[in-house]
């Protein structure tokens, strides 16, 4: 699974760095997921059928 994060900054209207409040947990459950064992079945590239 591929999961893609962002944070804007609401004033500068521009991405930026999440706060340490949220990275944190988050950084947390990344390496949580790095520990977890993956099928290789699901390392196969997707084709997008038409």
């Amino acid at each position: 699974m591929e999961l893609m994060l962002t944070h804007v900054d609401q004033v500068a209207r521009r991405g930026s760095s999440w706060p340490v409040s949220i990275r944190q947990p988050l950084e947390a459950i990344a390496e949580a997921r790095v520990a977890l064992k993956t099928d290789e079945d699901v390392r196969h590239k997707l084709k997008i059928r038409h």
